[in-house]
């Protein structure tokens, strides 16, 4: 939109470029660079300015700086917090909220040359700038993740109690119907006891040449 550098609040700033500016007070035209943009916020800080002087909707900010429309409701928020932080916004008057609508950016432009001379060269591709900037961006989903869990415990706790009781009966079931089967067929293939006749309206049981009653009604055998 402009080859000049930008102003929000207290820094300088220029597309293209992850690092912010302040100004050196003994020297007009000498900059120092001050702190590094994450790359989800040199995304958000993008994507305004591109849109410049349009509001974005949260949708439209989302599907450019995620390249999704389907993350976390925190995460949005929480990238506008803690860019807000870097900028020193306290009073929100640089990434400016249109309740209903979106947001937008307040700046003010630069000459293109009115940094031709930083004291310190932004490194912005460097390892340790991109190492900077996923150990933050970890950080925070870490702590997005957190509270989620922490709300959804309950519910997770008790789903998986249920899963484990499941389970545990399932495999007191099958330990069961092995044993009774094992059982089964080695029973199943046995001869008769070849000394039992009825007699008398009697059933009688010989054991080892004694003849032995069997009383049907107690289950008993009564030898003589």
């Amino acid at each position: 939109m402009t080859s000049g550098y930008l102003k929000l609040g207290n820094f300088y700033w220029k597309k293209g470029s992850r690092t912010l500016f302040i100004k050196n007070s003994d020297s007009v035209n000498d900059y120092f660079d001050a702190t590094v943009l994450t790359q989800k916020q040199y995304d958000l800080l993008s994507c305004l300015i591109t849109a410049y002087p349009a509001t974005l909707t949260k949708e439209q900010i989302i599907e450019v700086v995620w390249k999704t429309k389907h993350i976390s409701s925190e995460s949005l928020p929480q990238l506008i917090i803690r860019t807000r932080q870097v900028l020193q916004d306290s009073k929100k008057e640089i990434l400016i909220n249109d309740p209903g609508i979106g947001y937008r950016l307040n700046f003010e432009r630069e000459p293109a040359t009115a940094l031709a001379t930083p004291l310190n060269q932004p490194a912005c591709a460097t390892v340790e700038q991109n190492t900077f900037d996923v150990a933050e961006e970890q950080a925070v989903n870490s702590d997005l993740f957190a509270g989620s869990t922490k709300r959804d415990k309950p519910w997770l706790l008790f789903l998986v109690l249920m899963l484990t009781g499941v389970t545990l009966f399932q495999v007191i079931r099958l330990s069961e119907a092995i044993h009774f089967k094992a059982a089964y067929e080695s029973h199943a293939d046995l001869a008769p006891y070849p000394y039992i006749i009825e007699k008398n309206n009697r059933t009688i049981v010989t054991i080892d040449n004694h003849e032995c009653i069997y009383l049907k009604s107690q289950q008993l055998l009564r030898c003589q």
